[in-house]
């Protein structure tokens, strides 16, 4: 009796554990590239979120290609790196940094910000000594994306491209959709539901894939931006991000991380957002934190909410209009939540 009790047990356990995860999923254009060094094996890389990460959220980066064709990632063998946001969440604007000092195994800086896994795009486990993306000096991209389970192989949903090669056919900075990929490694169709810089940068705002080489005019190994670190709002840090004079790039030497924002771990991205949702770029949530309902204030068009906790569960979700309240009585007091408006913003309020 007490094994049958001990299996299941941890039967229910598995169950409930494996069913009661739920993927805050962000937007396209949530998360930028700072940074993207391939040469001399110091794969580094610089992410910035440009908006709350919660707490235990999964996001994976890979240099796998993305063949159109097959909807699916051109070689099976690529990496993929699977971060995990630590219990207490990242605040946007802060510095996410995958350092490669042995030229094998990536690092997370700072290493409180979560965890690191590896795997291949097909699922397989990655154990060998080197565990790092591997980026190609001869071009290559970085995709970044999720999938609804937090497992690789699942439904996906990207949320930023980077690309630093350049090639005969190539769209803004991508292969074009009409090419077959000249290789299943380091050329890249577009991924679906992203939009890439266009070649006379009017899109700034709104564009999820950076296509850095092709828009610049060859390709070069190393990139990293460098223009204005002063605070901003997301929309601002996108044209920030997506304004080719922002960058230096050299074909042989990497950049310094350390460099970045003057060596800071973090900069400002202000609660006001730039999108036509919004009248005069500006939300509002109150009050907070608030016991009984939250008002939100300053959409124009009915909008779609959810509301999850801090571990990502889902608690409710609605439609509201401006100034219309949501009730919060039934919320677990002394607890932080997060409110996503569709297609917008994720904001954090509080619970008395």
């Amino acid at each position: 009796m007490k094994t049958i009790t001990f299996f299941l047990t941890v039967l229910f356990s598995v169950y409930f554990t494996n069913s009661s995860f739920a993927q805050v999923t962000l937007a396209a254009g949530d998360i930028v590239i700072l940074q993207f060094n391939s040469d001399g094996g110091i794969d580094e890389l610089v992410f910035l979120p440009l908006v709350d990460l919660p707490a235990n959220s999964i996001i994976y980066f890979s240099d796998g290609s993305w063949d159109s064709s097959t909807s699916g990632f051109g070689l099976a063998t690529e990496r993929g790196i699977k971060f995990t946001v630590n219990a207490s969440g990242i605040t946007a604007g802060t510095l996410i940094k995958l350092l490669n000092p042995t030229a094998a195994l990536y690092e997370l800086e700072p290493s409180s910000l979560g965890s690191l896994e590896f795997y291949e795009v097909d699922g397989s486990v990655e154990t060998g000594s080197s565990r790092e993306l591997t980026l190609s000096t001869s071009g290559d991209q970085v995709l970044i994306f999720q999938t609804p389970d937090g497992v690789i192989t699942s439904t996906i949903t990207f949320i930023y491209g980077f690309n630093t090669r350049s090639a005969n056919g190539y769209i803004n900075g991508w292969q074009a959709d009409t090419n077959v990929l000249s290789t299943t490694s380091t050329d890249s169709h577009l991924p679906p539901n992203l939009t890439a810089l266009n070649s006379e940068q009017s899109n700034k705002t709104t564009a999820t894939a950076l296509g850095i080489s092709g828009l610049s005019g060859g390709h070069v190994d190393n990139w990293q931006y460098t223009g204005p670190f002063t605070a901003a709002t997301r929309s601002d840090w996108l044209e920030r991000i997506h304004t080719l004079d922002n960058w230096s790039s050299d074909d042989a030497t990497v950049y310094s991380h350390t460099a970045i924002a003057g060596g800071a771990s973090s900069v400002t991205v202000n609660s006001t957002l730039g999108t036509d949702n919004f009248e005069k770029e500006t939300i509002t949530v109150f009050p907070n934190p608030s016991s009984d309902y939250i008002h939100v204030l300053g959409i124009k068009d009915v909008t779609d909410y959810v509301i999850h906790n801090s571990n990502g569960t889902e608690i409710s979700k609605g439609r509201l209009t401006n100034n219309e309240k949501i009730e919060i009585k039934h919320l677990a007091s002394n607890s932080l939540y997060f409110l996503k408006l569709e297609g917008l913003k994720t904001i954090k309020f509080l619970k008395k």
